[in-house]
């Protein structure tokens, strides 16, 4: 058999030499050759046999790798966006555009409405933050009221 037709012996890519000399042996058994021919005709289908399973498993690590650098990037893309929300140079509406930044506001609601619960009221500090989100200023001014009694009633 031409070198390099079998199994891997060294490096990272070693292979089982006992596995292919196995396939040869089962491959004699069932075709039982009996000219220099038919055993060299063996031999060609254990390597090519042999080969066929290297590019497969050379094939899946190939695109196990790509997915994995795929799920790495879109991981490093949401970091990114996450960062962005406290940017004052990225506009407000490119702020949500996506589902971690909606994630983010949304978050950052939860904890408003938490504290507003337990505190009575929203501090400075969160107040700026949801301008800079949203891009415009909230108005911290309590309503104004025409008729004194609709003042009582809320």
């Amino acid at each position: 058999m031409p070198r390099g037709d079998g199994p891997i012996t060294e490096g990272n890519g070693r292979e089982n030499v006992a596995e292919f000399q196995h396939l040869l042996v089962q491959l004699r058994r069932d075709l039982q050759p009996a000219t220099t021919l038919e055993e060299m005709l063996i031999e060609r289908v254990a390597s090519c046999y042999w080969r066929l399973g290297r590019c497969v498993r050379a094939e899946t690590a190939a695109i196990e790798s790509r997915v994995e650098a795929l799920r790495f990037r879109d991981e490093q893309d949401t970091r990114q966006r996450a960062l962005e929300l406290n940017d004052d140079a990225v506009e407000p509406a490119e702020r949500i555009q996506d589902l971690p930044g909606v994630e983010s506001v949304l978050e950052m609601a939860r904890a408003a409405q938490d504290q507003i619960e337990t505190e009575g009221f929203l501090d400075a500090e969160e107040i700026e933050r949801f301008q800079r989100i949203i891009g415009y200023t909230v108005s911290l001014a309590a309503p104004a009221y025409s008729d004194p009694s609709a003042q009582r009633r809320m």
